[in-house]
């Protein structure tokens, strides 16, 4: 190894490198600190995320036992919905916000969420609104 000169007999480009590197050093030990931090923070959220789940396992099971009823699915399979929305659409060539509503609860759907499911359909260009609650097919130009 080679010995290092003294700071007195240094040569100011030779100074410049020291302190470069130097400063280097620094962000490369300040990034892994942050790294380490970062990793730390992420293993505590998942914890807290895991505990969390946990907690509210404990409390829909408490209020299934009280209530006798288990939680609702939140998945509406929106997929089934909205092609069903087009296939009566299509069959009608234009339908209205209350023919949709009641075929789909006839077949038995939930039409909850009907408004959103017109509005992001027409917003994408299958369907467009000739009237004030009507929705026929986009055209194919």
């Amino acid at each position: 190894m080679a010995k290092q000169k003294n700071l007195n007999e240094m040569t100011a480009a030779e100074l410049f490198d020291l302190a470069k590197q130097r400063e280097q050093e620094e962000r490369d030990r300040e990034r892994a600190a942050a790294m380490q931090e970062i990793e730390e923070l992420k293993a505590k959220r998942r914890e807290l995320g895991t505990q969390y789940r946990k907690q509210l396992r404990a409390i829909d099971a408490e209020l299934q036992a009280l209530t006798g009823r288990k939680k609702r699915r939140t998945s509406t399979g929106r997929g089934r919905i909205t092609e069903n929305i087009l296939e009566i659409i299509s069959e009608r060539g234009q339908a209205s916000t209350k023919e949709i509503r009641a075929e789909l609860e006839s077949s038995g759907l939930e039409s909850a969420n009907l408004s959103q499911l017109l509005g992001n359909l027409k917003k994408n260009g299958r369907i467009s609104s000739p009237g004030r609650a009507v929705y026929a097919l986009a055209s194919q130009d």
